[in-house]
C-alpha cells in the first residue's frame, strides 16, 4: 500500500482469512516440501492444514487485531461485499490463483500440486459468491506453460529451455525468466492442447486470454491490434479458437498491461479509471 500510494479505504481483507505464522514455514522446511516438491516454502500448506484440524492456534484475521492493530481498519467481510456490490449492478472481478494442472484435486500430477483448488468454481467457493451470479469466466493461457524451478515440481510437457525459445522467437537478446518467490530460472515447455483441453472442460470459459504471443514471434511485442500480428500469432489463436471451441478475446503481447489487444470488440472499451495504481 505504500509502495503503490493506496489509500486504505480501496483495501479489505477478509476477517476469516487465515493467518500464516513463521511456523508454517518452518514445518514445511522440515517436511522437505522444497526438496520434494519444490514448494516456495511460503507456508500455504502447513496452514491449510492447521486450519483443517482446527488447531490450538489456528487465528483468523479477526483474531490478531490486538497483535496487529493497523489491521483493523482493512478488516471486512468479502463474500458480504461482493454480494451487495453484485445486487446493485456493479461489476465484481475474482482472479484466481495459479494454473489449473497444478490444482489440489485435479491434477494428474499429484502431490506436485498446490495447495488448493484452482478452478474458477474454487475462486468462487473461497470468495463466498453462487456460480449462479457469473456471467463471464476467463480463462488464460501462456503460448509456452511455465513450472517453478526443479524437476521435482513434477514433468512439464515438452521442456525446452530459454535459449531455444529465443532463438525461435527471434528475440536479440536474453528472455529468461525468473520465479517470483524464490527467484530461480522458471522452467519452461510447448503449448500442452491435451491439458488446455481439460482446462477448458472444467471451467467452461466464455472467453479465452493468450500471453506470450511475443514468444512465438519477437515482431509481435507491442502490436496493438490482432491485424498486425504475425502469422504465427494469428495462426496460434485461430488454432486455439478451434481446438476449444472459445473465443479468444483478449491478447498479450507483451508482459506490461500496455501491450493487451482487446479483440473481437466483447469487452467495453478500457478507461482511466480502468488503470491500476501505480502502473505509470
Amino acid at each position: 500500500m505504500e509502495s503503490f500510494g493506496i489509500d486504505a479505504s480501496r483495501v479489505g481483507i477478509d476477517k476469516k482469512c487465515f493467518i500464516i505464522r513463521d511456523s508454517d514455514i518452518t514445518t514445511e522446511r522440515g517436511l522437505g516440501l522444497r526438496e520434494r516438491l519444490s514448494s516456495t516454502l511460503c507456508g500455504v500448506g502447513a496452514a491449510v492444514s492447521r486450519r483443517v484440524l482446527r488447531a490450538a492456534d489456528a487465528k483468523l484475521a479477526r483474531d490478531v487485531v490486538r497483535e496487529f492493530p493497523w489491521l483493523e481498519d482493512l478488516l471486512t467481510d468479502v463474500s458480504q461485499e461482493v454480494n451487495e456490490a453484485i445486487d446493485l449492478d456493479k461489476k465484481v472481478l475474482i482472479e484466481g490463483t495459479q494454473g489449473f494442472g497444478l490444482s489440489l484435486y485435479h491434477s494428474d500430477h499429484y502431490p506436485c500440486t498446490t495447495s488448493r483448488d484452482t478452478t474458477a468454481a474454487g475462486f468462487l467457493s473461497e470468495v463466498g459468491v453462487s456460480p449462479r451470479l457469473v456471467t463471464e469466466i476467463v480463462v488464460v493461457f501462456r503460448t509456452f506453460p511455465i513450472r517453478v524451478a526443479g524437476a521435482q515440481a513434477g514433468p512439464l510437457k515438452d521442456e525446452i529451455t530459454w535459449e531455444q525459445l529465443r532463438k525461435e522467437s527471434g528475440y536479440p537478446h536474453d528472455i529468461t525468466e525468473m520465479t517470483s518467490v524464490t527467484n530461480k530460472v522458471r522452467r519452461i515447455g510447448r503449448f500442452d492442447w491435451d491439458l488446455a483441453k481439460r482446462a477448458v472442460a472444467a471451467n467452461k470459459p466464455t472467453h479465452l486470454a493468450v500471453n506470450g504471443l511475443d514468444y512465438l514471434d519477437s515482431v509481435n511485442k507491442g502490436v496493438t491490434d490482432h491485424g498486425s500480428l504475425s502469422s504465427q500469432g494469428r495462426d496460434f489463436i485461430a488454432k486455439l479458437e478451434i481446438c476449444l471451441n472459445t473465443p479468444v478475446t483478449l491478447l498479450g503481447a507483451g508482459p506490461s498491461l500496455g501491450e493487451i489487444i482487446m479483440h473481437k470488440s466483447v469487452w467495453p472499451e478500457p478507461h482511466a479509471a480502468w488503470e491500476p495504481v501505480g502502473t505509470k
